[in-house]
């Protein structure tokens, strides 16, 4: 169950990155709807240009089919009351991080420093345990 909550937390920092930096567009603070304080935490301090938002929707849809297919395994086993099957929780994992390394390979090294701070602050505030 914990390794479980670590996935999710790590989809919800993935999804909520490319989510909050294109309902900013382009302020810093944004980040309404769907999860929208997590999303506005990570991209708090980050101002985004309109290519930089074009690059990372680009990434965000490259990656949204596999990141919905591991939602959904997740819901189902969660459903079932199973934990989701560790080679599914690793393969989400590394996707994860895929998508999050390409999202900050688009930022400016100021925006990266604050990124990479905003990741650390959302980390930290995980439940013990993780």
């Amino acid at each position: 169950m914990k390794s479980m909550r670590t996935v999710l937390i790590g989809v919800a920092l993935t999804m909520g990155i490319a989510t909050g930096a294109i309902a900013q567009g382009g302020g810093g603070g944004g980040g309404g709807g769907r999860g929208g304080g997590m999303m506005a935490m990570l991209m708090n301090g980050i101002t985004l240009t309109d290519s930089e938002q074009s690059q990372v929707k680009a990434i965000e849809d490259k990656y949204a089919p596999q990141m919905q297919e591991f939602r959904q395994k997740m819901r189902d086993a969660r459903q079932n009351g199973t934990p989701m099957d560790s080679a599914s929780m690793q393969q989400m994992r590394d996707l994860s991080k895929k998508e999050r390394d390409e999202i900050r390979a688009v930022l400016t090294p100021d925006q990266q420093a604050k990124f990479d701070d905003n990741i650390k602050q959302m980390m930290a505030r995980r439940p013990s345990g993780h």
